[in-house]
């Protein structure tokens, strides 16, 4: 309507502007006049009725921050049991603590920074409750850029979520909460999807930095039941690791070192994986297998897990159960970046891993998760490790 009246009043205008110019009645010049203010009045009456913000609500075209910002986070309270052979048994109370941001700078464009609690451990952000109720520290634990295209591509770099598909939440290669660094490139489309990732983990100034070079394709396929199947391949190839000090602290965590403990082997993984994933009456249920092998390792070089899972806990009154099987030979993987619960953390371990969780609501469970493992596999210091996780989680 403002729009009408606005152009009512330049159409009046030049009515006036060339009756002046050209028929010089004065009369009806006045009459025009008494019109044209008649038409103010109006428009200014139903712009004070409307309110001062009228105006820039009708004229804002892009969004504003609070739209192209969105802040989460979740908090983590654990109780942990720890028994294991030759060592006395450990309970301790544990806390994470995340808060991150995304922001689309444009519709193809995302950013993205996340803060957590923790030490500098690149698998964990948990904060034991230790130090005399001392102050903690938060640390960076994302900082990316992504870019999307409507072919399918997405290009991702900085310090990122893990951009690998990990069937079934396999951790056998990937730890859960592991937040590597470098670049990737995702493609997906139709029933194929492919990962590329270049990523870095060692600078030196005197010698070859440590990188890894990988690469994943599957086919993600949906059956006429409704039921869906992922399989695939993926191949990491690390270079500058053999000869050199071990990643993170000078702990090899399960890895094979030689006599100046330094990684003792390079890491060619091959893996291989598959997803099954159906519905049983109401209830999600899924199934997966993964399976891993190092040729640039010596006679401990395979690693294997299974697992399955049936409901899921998200929402009030929802309920999970799962069950892992893992066996993982001492240089199968890099033992800093793969589970870091099961046997203690690292390679040389294997165990069953049961899990229990119940949802509250859409935004907070408690779970409870059991492992019985071996640590030291293979070795004359194989022994038992036990663990128990209680959980309550909250997100927002």
């Amino acid at each position: 309507m403002q729009k009408r009246l606005n152009a009512s009043l330049v159409f009046i205008s030049l009515c006036l502007f060339f009756t002046d110019v050209f028929a010089g009645d004065q009369e009806e010049i006045a009459l025009l006049r008494q019109e044209l203010q008649a038409i103010s009045h109006r428009l200014a009456a139903l712009e004070a009725r409307a309110g001062p913000g009228t105006k820039a609500a009708t004229t804002q075209t892009k969004p504003g921050w609070p739209e192209r910002v969105k802040v989460n986070g979740d908090l983590r309270f654990r109780s942990e049991g720890i028994d294991e052979d030759t060592r006395d048994e450990r309970w301790r109370q544990r806390v994470r603590a995340r808060v991150g941001l995304t922001a689309n700078v444009s519709e193809t464009a995302e950013v993205g920074v996340q803060l957590a609690s923790g030490s500098d451990d690149p698998t964990s952000t948990n904060q034991s409750f230790d130090g005399a109720a001392s102050s903690k520290g938060l640390n960076l634990d994302l900082a990316y850029f992504a870019l999307t295209s409507p072919a399918g591509n997405k290009i991702i770099g900085g310090k990122m979520k893990n951009p690998m598909f990990k069937p079934g939440k396999s951790s056998l290669v990937w730890d859960g909460d592991l937040n590597p660094e470098g670049l990737a490139w995702q493609f997906s489309q139709g029933q194929f999807f492919a990962n590329l990732t270049g990523l870095w983990f060692e600078e030196r100034s005197s010698r070859s930095d440590s990188i890894m070079l990988g690469g994943q394709a599957g086919v993600k396929t949906k059956l006429a039941t409704g039921a869906r199947i992922t399989a695939g391949l993926a191949y990491y190839d690390y270079a500058a690791t053999k000869g050199r000090t071990p990643f993170f602290d000078g702990d090899g965590h399960g890895n094979t070192l030689d006599a100046s403990g330094n990684y003792a082997f390079d890491f060619e993984i091959l893996e291989v994986f598959a997803e099954f994933s159906a519905r049983l009456g109401d209830m999600p249920f899924s199934i997966y297998a993964d399976w891993v092998k190092n040729g640039a390792a010596g006679a401990q070089d395979t690693g294997m897990a299974f697992g399955a899972k049936l409901g899921k806990a998200s929402g009030a009154g929802t309920w999970e159960l799962g069950y892992t099987y893992k066996d993982l030979e001492a240089d199968a993987v890099v033992g800093l970046f793969t589970d870091s619960d099961t046997g203690g953390g690292g390679t040389a371990v294997s165990g069953h891993i049961l899990n229990l969780a119940y949802g509250f609501n859409k935004r907070v469970k408690g779970s409870l998760t059991v492992f019985l493992t071996e640590n030291s596999i293979d070795t004359p210091s194989e022994r038992d490790y036990n663990r128990v996780q209680a959980d309550l989680s909250l997100k927002y």
